[in-house]
């Protein structure tokens, strides 16, 4: 987890909103589970500059456009490997938000899940299994240790 404090500068932004299907039935329309779609900003905080950051929290996405300018502390990680995802923002002259913590054992889940799907694959094959068995386990608990201390750290700072 990474902590990056400073002036909020927000720049462009992509995604939002919710994914689902509807049915018509008759004279109505019936709407099955809507998911929300993750927000991706371009911003920049002190000296940070994120070209794509994943907001997968909707409640976070109207603090962020409020604090446009204002001096702000966002805690991200990497998620495999590449995409940085925003666990929470604070801010010193107003509220704090963070990701909901059903969101955050899913995307515990999804992290350990992506690990087991490309890594069962190769495990099955008897000459690589050998040697990356110990791989898959070690990035599989580092995964899971890494979130987990994000998590603790999050709800520590408050």
């Amino acid at each position: 987890m990474a902590k990056h404090c400073g002036v909020l500068q927000v720049g462009a932004v992509q995604g939002g909103g919710t994914v689902g299907a509807s049915t018509v039935q008759g004279n109505r329309v019936v709407s099955s589970f809507e998911v929300p779609v993750a927000i991706e900003y371009e911003l920049t905080v002190g000296d940070r500059h994120f070209k794509k950051i994943r907001c997968c929290e909707p409640a976070l996405a109207p603090f962020i456009a409020e604090n446009h300018g204002n001096e702000v502390c966002i805690y991200t990680f990497k998620q495999i490997p590449r995409t940085d995802v925003m666990l929470a923002v604070t801010s010193k002259d107003g509220p704090s938000y963070q990701m909901t913590s059903g969101r955050m054992y899913l995307t515990i889940f999804a992290q350990i899940f992506l690990v087991l799907i490309v890594g069962l694959p190769l495990l099955l094959i008897p000459v690589i299994g050998w040697i990356l068995s110990p791989l898959a386990f070690f990035f599989t608990g580092k995964y899971v240790l890494e979130l987990y201390s994000t998590w603790q750290t999050m709800n520590k700072d408050g």
